[in-house]
């Protein structure tokens, strides 16, 4: 399905058009790459490297 597609079959459900819309970039950043990046702020902030989400999950299954 096409991004156009999926944004009006998200309206056509009921989904304000704006939040399709918005919700719609969020995806095709992910399918870019976009949001694979990695930032050497939050290792300065947190004082440590971040864990990944995978990592965070793992850690919190030990507590």
């Amino acid at each position: 399905m096409d991004d156009e597609q999926w944004a009006a079959d998200k309206v056509a459900a009921g989904t304000p058009e704006a939040m399709a819309r918005m919700t719609l970039t969020t995806f095709q950043a992910a399918r870019e790459g976009r949001l694979a990046g990695v930032h050497h702020l939050p290792a300065g902030l947190l004082g440590r490297e971040p864990r990944s989400a995978a990592d965070q999950i793992a850690y919190d299954g030990r507590r």
